[in-house]
């Protein structure tokens, strides 16, 4: 099929264009436009169908190339199958949009839903002249006016494939992520939407600062036609009236080194003349809570191999000779595994003397929310926190100077390594004991001042089982510390990256200017070793537990000054420093960092949930005013009230449904290895509804500004830090934390206590007698 916009052109030419095709897959190049007795034939390939188009004059190609795109998208939209025989079976149909979606050779209509307002497939004869939708003549002709919904939504997917060339060795040679944000959109009337991503040159027209590990640059942008590009220049906003339905909004490229998701081993060991063995070895680098669906590993074998036999761990594995490959699949791989299969071919006896051409492994695979940028809306809901196990050789990476984004046990990594709480400050409100560091997060925000550029949130614990009483706060401290951007501990511009290929050398604080640390917790010491003057401590407790750890071993059997050389991360020293921690600290274990992802299904349970309980509080309110009246009368008639009150209060308390524990145990379930739930300015989310909530937040202590929800954490946490037995332990259903809503200056840059409290799972008498 063709049709000739211009006339400039035979239609006979086309011949010349399949043996160009054929020259190029001889020569193994690849090239979207091809020249021949000076025309240009710009092409492009959907499944077993070409789609030219020829030009004599020097014509945007970029532009033809896009056309020629939309062509296919329009038609998938019409036929729901772009293939040879769906042409054939609609070619009027295809001349049609073929005339409507070009004039002259320049684009015009390419919007799939307008052009089915007035294309159908169907044949019917009009009595009356059928009218152009509006949109045809409209400034805004990607959507037609009139469109209602009941139910107004926006729906937004980023979805992203990865390119990655890497040689034998394991070097990657090349890396690059392509990347598009999809919406569907069902929304009334003419709505004009802005979308704000994590883009660094965005965030930095806006005058919102750009915070370490928070921004992505994108590259080589491209929008719908219906963004406003002018205020986008201006601005760097992205405003647009969107297409009714699916459309792309806009798609983009990152070059930048990655981590490869899935990383393939392959080990071949060939015998002449008889046959050849593969040991493939696939592991996933990604986290734990995410999983990669459809996973196929496309491993190349010799053209003369045939016979194979597999044998694999998980998974199927068949032999594909039209490829000649075999293809691995699997159909769910979980983050940090790693799978092994094995395959046997057999060879025949002569083989050929040329040297065959050494194919790379292909890796296919879908993780879905998941993206490898990070690129997302600036104004994610709800930011999830997973503990993630950290080998001790890789331990630095939580070290001060690589700002991690979250950890959880060990020593605290502290933001401010001068100015360090106090041991006073780190007492439990109980038993006056040092508390263990528990949890940090690092969580600036685009909106905070510039004294609080970067800002960190820590959690201490008291370890003793004494101190932790139901709904009481009293074993629990958080402290708040920021620095601004130009500091005198930290570089303005760059961090430093814990992933680079070389790692710098870890940069030591020096121990002369700054305070020393409690060789068993990491906070401030102020007490040292009275025998060798090179230990330093918190308290006499610390002191005793390092002395039976091994200390006795070494103290004094060194003079202090070759003791304090002695680097902390090799030798004795190290292993003794190691077992005297492990005694006291919790498990360490970095944060990953990741966003909620609620589907509507759930969204909808929560809904009825929440719309159930109203209804009960309606009928309810009306029960009470009831019973409020009745009592009154009770009371005039008997001054005994007091008791019949407390019996009614219990055997009302008895009959009250948990709501809060429900939408709790709906949303927690879809990623029920979650620590820490953040949302700043957000709602937190009730554990339970049996345990009491405090009327009102105590106002922040330095400024008198009112204080915000920050973040939660949650009960999983109990389970990585060893702490299982509910009831006679440490426990918790959630510790909330809350901050000062100014993020407040903090005097010489020190850390601030902010407030918290904890919310139990209320136990029966019966469950406790259980659980004895």
């Amino acid at each position: 099929m063709s049709r000739n916009y211009r006339g400039d052109i035979e239609m006979a030419e086309i011949e010349k264009f399949l043996p160009l095709i054929l020259e190029q897959e001889d020569d193994g190049s690849q090239s979207p436009v091809v020249e021949k007795d000076g025309i240009s034939f710009c092409f492009i390939k959907h499944r077993n169908l070409y789609l030219v188009s020829m030009s004599k004059k020097n014509a945007n190609v970029t532009m033809i190339l896009a056309f020629l795109y939309k062509c296919v998208e329009v038609f998938v939209g019409y036929f729901k199958d772009f293939e040879e025989e769906s042409v054939r079976d609609n070619y009027v149909v295809v001349y049609e949009l073929l005339d409507e979606m070009m004039d002259f050779g320049y684009p015009q209509i390419t919007e799939g839903k307008i052009l089915q307002e007035y294309i159908t497939q169907e044949t019917h004869q009009l009595e009356v002249a059928p009218r152009p939708p509006m949109a045809v003549t409209n400034a805004v002709s990607w959507r037609s006016e009139g469109i209602r919904y009941r139910k107004n939504e926006v729906f937004l997917d980023v979805i992203e494939s990865v390119s990655l060339l890497a040689n034998a060795n394991g070097t990657i040679l090349r890396s690059e992520i392509n990347g598009a944000i999809k919406m569907r959109v069902v929304l009334s009337g003419m709505p004009e939407l802005r979308l704000g991503l994590n883009d660094k040159f965005l965030l930095q027209s806006m005058n919102r600062t750009v915070r370490p590990g928070r921004s992505v640059e994108l590259e080589d942008v491209k929008f719908h036609q219906c963004v406003r590009l002018s205020r986008f220049e201006n601005e760097r906003t992205i405003s647009f009236i969107p297409p009714d339905g699916d459309f792309e909004l806009l798609s983009y490229r990152l070059n930048t080194q990655i981590k490869p998701l899935i990383w393939v081993e392959c080990a071949v060991t060939k015998y002449n003349h008889s046959r050849i063995e593969f040991t493939v070895k696939a592991k996933s680098q990604f986290k734990r809570q995410s999983i990669a669906n459809s996973v196929e590993v496309i491993i190349p074998v010799p053209s003369d191999a045939d016979s194979p036999k597999f044998r694999t761990t998980v998974g199927s594995v068949r032999y594909a000779p039209e490829h000649q490959a075999f293809i691995w699949t699997i159909r769910s791989f979980p983050g940090g595994r790693e799978f092994i299969m094995r395959a046997h071919f057999s060879l025949p006896s002569i083989s050929s003397e040329e040297i065959e051409q050494k194919k790379p492994i292909h890796v296919r695979f879908e993780v879905p929310y998941f993206t490898t940028s990070g690129t997302m809306p600036v104004d994610s809901d709800v930011y999830l926190g997973f503990g993630e196990p950290i080998h001790p050789t890789q331990a630095y990476r939580l070290k001060s100077h690589y700002f991690p984004l979250g950890k959880i046990g060990g020593k605290p990594a502290w933001l401010n390594p001068k100015n360090l709480p106090s041991s006073t400050d780190l007492a439990c409100s109980v038993c006056k004991q040092q508390m263990a560091f528990l949890v940090q997060i690092y969580c600036s925000n685009a909106d905070d001042p510039q004294h609080a550029f970067h800002t960190t949130l820590f959690v201490f614990l008291c370890k003793n089982k004494e101190c932790s009483k139901e709904n009481d706060r009293s074993n629990l401290k958080a402290f708040r510390c920021q620095l601004p951007q130009v500091n005198s501990y930290y570089p303005a511009e760059k961090m430093l990256d814990p992933d680079m290929d070389s790692d710098v050398e870890d940069p030591m604080f020096d121990k002369e200017t700054y305070p020393n640390l409690c060789e068993v917790c990491g906070c401030s010491a102020t007490k040292k070793c009275g025998k060798c003057s090179s230990k330093w401590y918190c308290c006499k407790e610390h002191q005793a537990i390092d002395w039976k750890s091994g200390h006795h071993n070494v103290c004094g059997k060194q003079n202090a000054e070759e003791l304090a050389n002695v680097r902390d991360d090799i030798g004795y020293a190290n292993t003794l420093q190691a077992f005297a921690a492990n005694a006291f600290v919790f498990k360490e274990y970095e944060m990953e960092i990741d966003i909620e992802y609620l589907t509507n299904v759930v969204k909808d349970e929560i809904e009825a949930i929440q719309n159930e309980t109203k209804e009960i509080e309606e009928g309810e309110e009306e029960d009470n005013d009831l019973l409020i009246s009745q009592m009154k009368e009770m009371k005039k008639l008997n001054k005994q009230m007091k008791d019949l009150k407390s019996d009614d209060v219990e055997d009302i308390e008895e009959d009250k449904e948990d709501i809060s524990f429900k939408i709790f145990h709906k949303v927690v379930s879809i990623n029920s290895d979650q620590i820490l739930r953040y949302k700043r300015k957000g709602n937190a989310l009730l554990a339970t509804d049996l345990s009491p909530f405090p009327a009102d937040i105590p106002k922040c202590s330095n400024c008198g500004a009112d204080r915000l929800f920050e973040f939660q954490l949650m009960p999983h946490l109990l389970s990585l830090i060893d702490v299982t037995l509910v009831g006679k332990s440490i426990d918790w259903a959630s510790i909330y934390v809350y901050t000062c809503s100014k993020r407040c200056e903090i005097k010489d840059q020190g850390y601030l206590e902010e407030y918290l409290f904890k919310q139990d799972f209320v136990l029966s008498e019966e469950e406790k007698k259980m659980l004895e």
